[in-house]
């Protein structure tokens, strides 16, 4: 989805389209900073996996991470996403719906995607 708009790092979703896990905490160059900084090779890898359509490996490696760290807010957001691509689209709310208590840093984009999975 990144390279269709050609804004890498873009999270915005079009109408109708399926919203994207990348994007939160990043400088406008691209580079992750503040609590996204952590854990940016992670999503990176996550988000590779979605928009190369293997959302099984994304749905697993966004499991991993949660058992040790269910509170993971841009893990749960990705793990909404990948439920929503899925078609399980009452798990992607419930996902969303647990990043959106977990932060009000990504707040506004967690509430964005959670329009688009209902």
């Amino acid at each position: 989805m990144e390279a269709e708009r050609g804004g890498a790092g873009t999270a915005e979703a079009g109408p109708g389209e399926p919203p994207s896990p990348a994007g939160e905490g990043l400088s406008e160059e691209g580079r992750p900073e503040g609590p996204a900084a952590s854990n940016a090779e992670t999503m990176n890898r996550i988000l590779a996996l979605v928009n190369a359509g293997e959302l099984a490996e994304a749905e697993a490696a966004c499991e991993e991470i949660l058992e040790e760290n269910p509170h993971d807010a841009q893990i749960l957001n990705s793990l909404g996403v990948v439920a929503f691509r899925k078609g399980e689209y009452g798990r992607a709310a419930e996902c969303i719906g647990k990043a959106i208590v977990q932060v009000t840093l990504y707040s506004a984009r967690f509430h964005a995607n959670l329009a688009v999975v209902w």
